[in-house]
């Protein structure tokens, strides 16, 4: 007597982008984005599905001060059926000559759950990165040296008890 396990995932993504030129120094972007998750496994004859709408918006601009000087700030919003959140953006860029440039950005960044985990608890709450870089670049005939400084917070990390329980209360970082 032999178990058949089967797993099938598939993604559904559709993205639309406007930009828009409103002067020499300022330029406006926005966007609409939705994918739709599928998810599926079964053993014999025993199946469970799941699938995951999200849908996006975002809208950021960018400010040219100067040749060398550039601030871009944004938004993006991300709906799901159970929640609505935000993900504010920024950076800054500072381009000292032809072949250097120093630049700082920060985001908040979030990511669903495995599908394994969202077919028994579709409510899962999404894992949040909060990102904070600054950046030096040289670059030169075809030669790039970057130097990347970093602190990457992580929040609502799936988390797995001793007795099997799962929630999201992990945290982490990266530096």
């Amino acid at each position: 007597d032999s178990i058949n396990p089967s797993r099938k995932e598939s993604l559904i993504h559709a993205k639309a982008r406007l930009s828009w030129f409103a002067t020499e120094h300022l330029q406006v972007h926005g966007g609409l984005e939705h994918f739709q998750q599928f998810f599926m496994e079964a053993i014999d004859e025993n199946e469970r599905s799941i699938s995951i709408p999200l849908t996006a918006a975002h809208l950021e601009s960018q400010y040219f001060f100067n040749e060398r000087f550039t601030l871009k700030g944004g938004l993006r919003v991300e709906a799901q059926s159970y929640s609505i959140q935000l993900a504010p953006r920024v950076s800054a860029a500072y381009r000292i000559d032809e072949k250097q440039q120093l630049s700082a950005s920060y985001g908040d960044f979030r990511q669903n759950q495995d599908m394994p985990v969202l077919i028994k608890s579709p409510e899962t709450q999404q894992a949040l990165s909060r990102h904070i870089l600054l950046n030096y670049q040289w670059a030169h005939q075809g030669v790039t040296f970057r130097f990347e400084a970093f602190n990457k917070d992580y929040q609502n990390l799936l988390q797995t008890s001793s007795q099997g329980t799962q929630n999201t209360n992990g945290y982490g970082y990266a530096r």
